[in-house]
């Protein structure tokens, strides 16, 4: 008779492990699916994002990463918890050997900031997208229209950085105009590149749109990156994941909380996507995303 041994997989719901490095990416895929591969690979960690159907395999830790972030759809597995957890954050009070509940508790970023410039400037080259991932690939939104990856006609990626708040970027994402939920629009955003590049990135702030403070976005990231390959995934560098500044609505046309962090690296291409939005609704949009180093 053969021995059968059990492993023991720990998960933490409804968050995601941002890491600078992803060792792989794979589309299309169940979380079960996700686990298995994982294994077959010999990863650590794995995050299994189900809006998308998205696996990101993780091999190693480094004490550069960011750590455990809200995601409402997201679940991270573990083998080997990262450096963040401690067995004491562990309820362990289960027979399940995949059953490991683990919490953690989210630090705000400070808002305390220095005196930044700008760094996008309207002739900026910009590219929107949808659909799209920290460690993805890039899928592009460059059709105005009412579908799924559009942005609307006239609310293009450009206005995000034309310095003029009575424009705004509006993407569908993962919808239509007939459609709405609280996660359409969401994985949308931007690639820019620099006229005055490189540049480092130290802080975000957001203008809100004209109306519906609904499609607003509450979470980002950005990557950086100084390659020519701007669609590649694995060619950005995750800098920052949290607040877009807007958790309290500032009303229509005003300007969010700038957000800052640390980063010392000059890039010449920054990707910002937005993660979350303030509730259902059919797109997200905004007037303006400055960038500031």
């Amino acid at each position: 008779m053969n021995n059968v041994s059990s492993l023991r997989i720990g998960f933490i719901s409804n968050a995601t492990f941002i890491t600078r490095f992803i060792d792989q990416t794979l589309s299309n895929i169940s979380c079960m699916q996700c686990t298995c591969t994982a294994l077959i690979n010999s990863a650590i960690a794995w995050n299994c994002i189900t809006i998308n159907n998205t696996c990101q395999l993780i091999k190693n830790y480094s004490l550069t990463d960011i750590g455990i972030m809200t995601n409402n759809y997201g679940i991270f597995f573990f083998q080997q918890l990262p450096l963040q957890l401690t067995t004491n954050q562990i309820n362990e009070e289960t027979t399940n050997p995949i059953d490991i509940i683990a919490t953690t508790e989210t630090i705000p970023l400070s808002t305390t900031i220095e005196t930044l410039s700008r760094l996008t400037h309207p002739n900026d080259a910009i590219f929107g997208i949808c659909d799209t991932i920290v460690g993805g690939d890039s899928t592009p939104s460059d059709i105005s229209g009412s579908n799924q990856c559009n942005f609307y006609p006239g609310e293009m990626p450009a206005n995000a950085i034309d310095n003029d708040e009575l424009t705004k970027y509006t993407n569908f994402g993962n919808g239509t105009i007939s459609t709405s939920s609280e996660t359409q629009g969401c994985y949308t955003g931007f690639y820019v590149t620099l006229s005055n590049s490189p540049s480092v990135l130290k802080g975000v702030q957001f203008r809100t749109g004209n109306d519906n403070p609904n499609r607003d976005p509450i979470t980002i990231t950005i990557e950086g990156t100084n390659s020519t390959l701007l669609t590649i995934g694995n060619s950005w560098i995750l800098i920052y994941s949290g607040s877009s500044g807007l958790d309290n609505d500032p009303e229509r046309y005003e300007l969010g909380v700038q957000q800052t962090f640390n980063n010392t690296i000059a890039y010449t291409s920054y990707r910002l996507l937005v993660t979350t939005k303030r509730a259902l609704g059919v797109a997200v949009q905004y007037s303006e995303a400055f960038l500031f180093g």
